[in-house]
């Protein structure tokens, strides 16, 4: 028998341990429930989570074993640790490693073992999750990729305990802060121990299934959770099951636009991101067999096999029913601390100033220094429950954001104007470099907190007669401002510490700084409202660097709810570099269907295009970085986009004349539209530009896809260009959109709500649409008389053979085009 070696890092690697407060804990469901799915996955009477110390090996949880822990030197576990992947062991007798090995020749008598190791985000191996037989054996790809996949839930459900952990002893330290009003301090109790409620009754669902969403296993606590029993869903039902179908289409549109291709109500709706490597985590409210709902928060992963092929998901849910309630809870004490204390700590602070401008008379030089220390506390007091109250309402996603176009020098001077007291007092030497002209949008107030943060950190811990730069530049389509110190640095194992609540480095240096370790929480949340990032650099004695980016342009919030982009409406890349245009641009598409996304240059409009494929193209000519002609030549050699319709938005005249240029060697482009121009010329250009010149267009609504395939196919046999929509709302969305010459309606009973929305767009913009009703019933005579289509006919679906059906569409269409050819769009 040989004794693993030491990991390198095994040093850190107990210290990790020891942090998780998992050794020697108390029993935990959860974790039962992790070793019993492993053991029915891999088919072992034996399954652990064996936590690896330094002279033993302890089970956090068993299924098939007595007893409770073994000495290190025997552990299999302790090999385990050594490797990232999954650790086999076939046949025991046969590897030289353990075949004399007492937990081999004596009791359990382990001849196979598999563990997979259990580590940590910051790279350590705290222990394995393993499954143990008593005869050699192998395991497949798909449970070799489940072990894994399981191993990486127990760590999750780990950091989920040592959150919660983190957020019990900040809530406790705001106790002890806020012990001046007992009625708070009952709050406090009350919230603490609901949260230990929460947790010492932590339990999750796992649900894992099939690559199209066919449950293959529901562990005990999903059962209980949702009301079914294992034999009711698997191998018959889909995770859809459990949702709400109007929360999926909610989901369904935001991963639309997150994404940036259709993503269609129902499995895929929990599956797409997963699909592409990114663990989906999100809260739902998860429907009962009984028809009740609560809500929980989920996480899907990807399951795949050794070639990365993927095999499957597993959904993990935890009821937070109960932390719901802490937050209602949290947003009351809130409102006690904002009322009970900050109220007379005012008045209080207020005295003091009197007492120390001597509103009183002289006092004694003892008396000033007195009341001088109380008047810093105060301040130091009150500072602290504005922070608290701040980062409260922004975690709970109450602060709303102020979005208007900034200079970026503009924020510098005022955030160094607003510190350079502070600085001068220090010693230390502010120093700025700001490019002019640099714009971005973002909320000037909260952005002006950040900086003033990150600069007074700076300041406070820069030696006298150091200095902090503030600097700031475009990179890409964000901008990034730094702010660099002199002071002693950080060593890069505090470094994730920082942006944590009420969190200070422990040097000694460190402390005799005092604050209250809530700046920076808050910079790092506003920062990430603004959809951007924030981070550091630092070399230990060399001084550190703090980082943030944020977006140049318009954020998507801006765009009214009513001018949101259609999912399936087709996809435009506006090039623009003027992010005041451009934005006004985005909306404007938006609001008539299109789904638009902006570029600022050259640079940018590269990446975009190496994303997606875009529908059509909006392109100034005048960038930054080169000249959009650049960029059209490189699409028209790129057979990828070599066919994708250009439209140049240009402050100059056409330079070619045209459709394609005049000019020998011109690249070829679809239109021309000169700045300043109408919204509805741009509109009427792009909808120009997406149509085959001569081909008529015309839009399918019908809910049956397989009937919309069967038309589309016999169409395109014309040379017809088919519009597919499952319902009218997306109907009305494509005819903004695409302005088809023909409409086809198989829902007959949708065909009132339809003539509205033709009514509407012909009001808008002068068009009348035929339509063509298929069904099984006519339109009432009422509707018909409120039709605003300049003809309707009716076909029934059922009259006829199939083919007679589909001849009568194509004798339709065939007379339609001639017109559609000379009218035009």
């Amino acid at each position: 028998m040989s004794a693993a070696p030491l990991p390198p890092d095994e040093e850190g690697r107990l210290r990790a341990l020891r942090r998780s407060g998992l050794l020697d804990s108390a029993p935990d469901p959860s974790f039962d429930d992790f070793t019993r799915l492993a053991a029915f996955i891999c088919d072992t009477p034996i399954a652990l989570v064996s936590l690896v110390d330094a002279d033993r090996q302890w089970f956090k949880s068993k299924v098939g074993l007595d007893v409770a822990e073994t000495p290190r030197g025997d552990a299999f576990c302790a090999h385990a640790i050594l490797e990232r992947g999954v650790t086999m062991v076939p046949d025991s007798h046969a590897d030289p490693r353990f075949a004399d090995n007492p937990l081999v020749q004596h009791e359990p008598k382990i001849r196979f073992y598999a563990g997979a190791p259990l580590v940590t985000p910051e790279g350590y191996a705290l222990g394995t999750l393993c499954v143990i037989d008593r005869k050699p054996r192998t395991l497949e790809k798909a449970q070799l990729e489940a072990l894994q996949a399981l191993a990486r839930q127990v760590v999750t459900y780990v950091e989920l305990r040592m959150r919660t952990g983190d957020l019990d002893r900040s809530t406790r330290e705001l106790e002890r802060t806020q012990l001046a009003s007992r009625t708070a301090s009952r709050a406090v109790q009350s919230l603490l121990n609901l949260q230990r409620a929460i947790f010492d009754g932590a339990n999750h669902a796992i649900v894992a299934c099939a690559p199209e969403g066919t449950i293959l296993s529901f562990n005990k606590a999903a059962a209980r959770m949702l009301g079914y029993e294992a034999s009711e869903v698997v191998g018959s039902a889909s995770l859809t099951l459990f949702h709400d179908p109007k929360e999926m289409v909610r989901r369904a549109r935001e991963l639309s636009e997150e994404l940036g291709q259709p993503i269609e109500p129902g499995f895929e709706t929990f599956s797409a991101k997963a699909r592409r490597g990114v663990p989906d985590e999100r809260e739902w409210s998860l429907v009962r067999k009984d028809g009740t709902s609560f809500p929980a928060l989920s996480t899907v992963t990807a399951l795949k096999d050794q070639a990365g092929q993927l095999t499957g998901f597993v959904e993990l849910a935890q009821d937070i029913t109960e932390r719901k309630q802490v937050e209602q809870m949290k947003n009351e004490f809130v409102s006690i601390v904002s009322h009970e204390l900050r109220t007379p700590l005012t008045s209080i602070r207020g005295a003091l100033g009197l007492l120390e401008g001597g509103v009183l008379g002289d006092l004694s030089a003892e008396a000033k220094e007195m009341i001088a220390i109380a008047r810093q506390n105060s301040d130091r007091l009150i500072r602290l429950i504005n922070d608290i109250l701040d980062l409260d309402k922004i975690e709970a996603g109450k602060m709303e954001l102020v979005h208007t176009r900034l200079d970026a020098g503009e924020l510098a001077r005022a955030a160094l104007e607003g510190i350079r007291a502070y600085a001068d007092t220090a010693s230390v030497e502010l120093r700025a470099s700001v490019p002019d002209k640099l714009a971005l949008f973002g909320d000037r107030d909260r952005l002006l907190q950040v900086l003033t943060n990150l600069l007074s950190n700076a300041i406070k811990f820069s030696p006298a007669q150091g200095v902090v730069t503030l600097r700031a530049e475009a990179v890409g389509a964000n901008l990034r401002f730094s702010i660099a110190d002199s002071g002693p640095g950080i060593p890069e194992h505090q470094r994730n510490l920082l942006f944590r609540k009420f969190q200070q480095l422990d040097a000694s240096d460190t402390r005799r700084k005092g604050g209250t370790g809530l700046g920076l929480a808050i910079s790092k949340a506003i920062v990430e409202q603004h959809r951007g990032r924030i981070w550091i650099e630092s070399v230990p004695g060399k001084g550190a660097v703090f980082f943030f980016e944020l977006p140049r342009r318009a954020l998507q919030q801006q765009t009214s709810p009513g001018a949101l982009p259609a999912p399936n409406g087709p996809r435009v890349l506006v090039v623009e570099d003027d992010i005041d245009l451009q934005a006004v641009v985005l909306q404007t598409l938006a609001s008539v269907g299109f789904r638009a996304e902006g570029a600022g240059s050259l640079a940018e409009a590269r990446e975009r295009l190496q994303l997606f494929r875009p529908d059509a193209v909006l392109l100034d000519l005048a960038l930054p970085d080169g000249s959009g002609l650049d960029l059209l030549e490189e699409m028209r050699r790129d057979p990828r986009t070599a066919e994708v319709p250009v439209l140049v938005v240009s402050g100059t005249q056409r330079a070619l004349a045209g459709p394609g240029g005049s000019e020998p060697g011109a690249p070829q482009l679809v239109d021309w539209v000169v700045k300043p121009f109408q919204e509805t010329q741009l509109v009427t250009a792009l909808r120009r530009a997406l149509r085959r010149e001569g081909a008529a267009q015309v839009l399918l609504v019908d809910d049956d896809e397989r009937a919309r395939e069967l038309l589309g196919a016999h169409l395109a046999t014309l040379g017809v260009t088919a519009l597919h929509a499952p319902d009218v709302a997306s109907a009305a969305a494509m005819l903004l959109a695409r302005a088809p010459d023909l409409v086809l309606l198989g829902m007959p009973e949708a065909g009132a709500e339809l003539l509205t929305a033709l009514g509407n767009y012909q009001r808008e913009t002068g068009r009348a649409t035929p339509l063509l009703l298929y069904g099984d019933r006519e339109l009432s005579a009422e509707d018909k008389r409120r039709s605003a289509p300049s003809s309707i006919k009716n076909l029934p679906k059922g009259a006829g053979t199939q083919e007679e059906f589909l001849r009568a569409v194509r004798d339709l269409v065939t007379q339609l085009e001639p017109a559609t050819r000379r009218q035009g769009p």
